[in-house]
This record gives C-alpha cells, sequence and structure tokens, in this order.
C-alpha cells in the first residue's frame, strides 16, 4: 500500500511539472546524436495503419521510469519531400516480459496491461526542416495524455492511425537490428485450384509458426459496398473429403467454373466489408505454441454466398495451402516491428514485421 501510495504522488508530481524540464531519453540509444540506419511508412505515412514497435530493456535503458512524453522525427534524407499532414492517432504503450522477436503475433495481447497514454485525436503533423548534413531532424514531440510507468522491462509503443487511404510523404526515422544466429523456419505457402470468379484470390501473412498467429484474407469481388456473408474453409486434405476427390468441381452443381479445393472440416465465420469496393474478407487464427505443429500442412478456401452469381450462390477463392514453419526468431533482438496497413489495419494479426523500430524520444 505503501509503494501505491508513492507511485500515486509521483504521477501527481510529473503531472505538475513543466514538459520543459523534463528529461528526455532516444530509442534505441544508438540513433541518439545521428540518423538512424533506416526508415519507415508507418505510422506517418499510410492510412489507415496499425504500428507496433518493441524495445528491449537494454535499448531503453535500466530502471523505472514514468513517460510524460513522445517524440517521433522524420527520416534526415527525405525530409525535404515530406509535407504538413493531420494525423488523426491514437498511442498505446505496455511493459511485456517477452524479448523483441518472442512477442505475440496478434496486437492484443502485447496491450494486456497496457496504458492508452493519448486517446485519439487529430494533431498536425509538421513538415521538419532539414537538419544540416550529417545531422538527425528535430524530434516533433507530443504530449502525453496520461503518464506511463515503465518497468525495465520489453517496452512496446502501439500507433494506430485513421481516415481515409492517404499516401502524404511523412517518412518517419527507424533504426535496424541485425540478427545474429537467427535461422528462423518460416514453413511455406502454395496457392491451388482456381477461383470462381478467377479474380476471387486469398493470401496469408502474419507468423507462421507455433506460438505465432496468421491472417487469412481475399478479395471475392462481390458487388461493391455489400456485406456478403461467407466462411474461411480449414481442412486437412486438397485431395480427399469424404467420398470425393478434391478438387471437386460443381458445375453440375450449379456453380460453373467453380471448385471446392479443401476438405470441409472446419468452417470459420466471415463477412465481406461493406465500405470495401472488392469484396474483402478475413480472419485471424492463432497458432497453439505447440511444437509438433511445426511441419504441419493446413488448406484452406474462402467461399462467399452472393444470391444470383450462379444457381449455387456461392462464390470460392482459389485454395492456399499453408505448411506451419518450425519457428520464428530464435534468439531475441534488440528492436522489432509489426505493422499492416491500408486493407488490413483492423487486423488483430501483424500481417508485416520488420527487423527495426522507430527511433523515438521519450520524455520522463
Amino acid at each position: 500500500m505503501k509503494h501505491s501510495f508513492l507511485l500515486s504522488a509521483a504521477v501527481a508530481t510529473l503531472s505538475t511539472t513543466a514538459f520543459s524540464q523534463l528529461k528526455h531519453v532516444v530509442v534505441p540509444a544508438s540513433a541518439a546524436t545521428k540518423d538512424g540506419t533506416s526508415y519507415h511508412w508507418c505510422p506517418t505515412r499510410y492510412n489507415p495503419n496499425h504500428t507496433q514497435c518493441f524495445y528491449s530493456s537494454k535499448t531503453v535503458g535500466t530502471g523505472f521510469k514514468i513517460f510524460r512524453e513522445i517524440g517521433i522525427r522524420s527520416d534526415a534524407v527525405r525530409t525535404t519531400s515530406a509535407v504538413n499532414k493531420t494525423w488523426d492517432i491514437e498511442i498505446q504503450m505496455s511493459n511485456i516480459s517477452q524479448a523483441p522477436g518472442k512477442h505475440s503475433w496478434l496486437f492484443s495481447k502485447n496491450l494486456v496491461g497496457g496504458t492508452k497514454v493519448f486517446p485519439r485525436k487529430k494533431i498536425s503533423l509538421p513538415a521538419p526542416t532539414k537538419p544540416p548534413a550529417g545531422k538527425p531532424a528535430a524530434f516533433f514531440r507530443i504530449p502525453l495524455a496520461k503518464p506511463f510507468l515503465y518497468k525495465n522491462q520489453t517496452l512496446v509503443v502501439d500507433f494506430q492511425t485513421f481516415g481515409l487511404k492517404e499516401t502524404k510523404y511523412w517518412y518517419a526515422d527507424a533504426q535496424d537490428f541485425t540478427i545474429t544466429g537467427n535461422n528462423p523456419d518460416y514453413g511455406g505457402a502454395k496457392i491451388t485450384s482456381t477461383a470462381c470468379p478467377t479474380n476471387f484470390t486469398m493470401y496469408r501473412a502474419g507468423g507462421n509458426w507455433p506460438g505465432g498467429a496468421i491472417g487469412f484474407y481475399g478479395y471475392s469481388r462481390v458487388q461493391a459496398n455489400t456485406a456478403k456473408p461467407g466462411f474461411l474453409i480449414l481442412g486437412a486434405s486438397n485431395t480427399k473429403w469424404g467420398a470425393f476427390t478434391l478438387p471437386l468441381d460443381l458445375t453440375v452443381a450449379g456453380a460453373k467454373g467453380c471448385k471446392l479445393g479443401v476438405s470441409m472440416d472446419i468452417l470459420i465465420p466471415t463477412v465481406t466489408e461493406k465500405t470495401r469496393a472488392d469484396g474483402y474478407v478475413s480472419n485471424d487464427l492463432p497458432i497453439p505454441n505447440i511444437s509438433s505443429l511445426g511441419g504441419v500442412t493446413i488448406h484452406a478456401q474462402y467461399m462467399v454466398v452472393d444470391p444470383g452469381f450462379n444457381s449455387l450462390n456461392l462464390r470460392f477463392s482459389n485454395t492456399y495451402s499453408n505448411t506451419i514453419g518450425k519457428n520464428g526468431f530464435p534468439k531475441a533482438m534488440e528492436g522489432f516491428m509489426l505493422y499492416n496497413y491500408y486493407s488490413q489495419p483492423t487486423y488483430d494479426v501483424g500481417i508485416y514485421n520488420k527487423t527495426r523500430a522507430l527511433v523515438l524520444e521519450l520524455g520522463y
């Protein structure tokens, strides 16, 4: 109880401290006085997007800290092409015990116990001034609406941006991290069978190994801005389903040119996104952290109900055979990034990843 009171008092004191009196730490420290070794287009360029950066305790520095401000800067090489933009953004922070690269592939799991330090708000992100040669750009500082207690663990900084699709140039400075001794096995994937219509394509992305999570998504091409129900079909086979040989031609059933290419072992409901013109469908699929799943192949196919498309009133995607990898990153690293943008910002699965993290300045 005493420690809780002292912590509350510390937070209250910090809340009244002028921002000019704050100390600052740059993460990663190697980019404190020079431009980072890389850059990234999320979360500052593409809308909408979801970006999550991970920093090891070594990168942030030892000791507990109460962060009250966050700063982001543009990549110095690209500052001349950056423009002013309205940034509709929300920021969260959390502490996790897993090292970067060993975290969950689900955004939500990495934020358990975290703090919404900056509730959704539109702010003006100015075009930065090009710095002198060899120097980094200045940080654009954002006062946090709620202080965050950093507990000397892996720091997670989560950015979500909203709004209509736009691509105004504003590349954020970032740092790449070297992966030493990592021999990841991501598994593999193969597209089989044909779709009806032929442009109903489906794909898979994410952390494809035990303990990871993958996202299946596809473009059904139903009438624009309509919500059509359907299923993600998961099967153990793409050659047999009971007495039927796969792929099964559905022409005689009233679906000319359509083929069922997956044994219908599991059907997961889905629905096309009403706000889109391409009939977008998506499903998250966490992979249990069971090592024996490495090497197992899952066959998948989307089926969407579309009255009038054919006599069976069904559309089918191509089939996607996904072999689960044996591991993701055997060794942890100092920084990491998960991100989605454009068509996948609402995914809980981090579709894309980089062994890099944004260069940030944290005031405490």
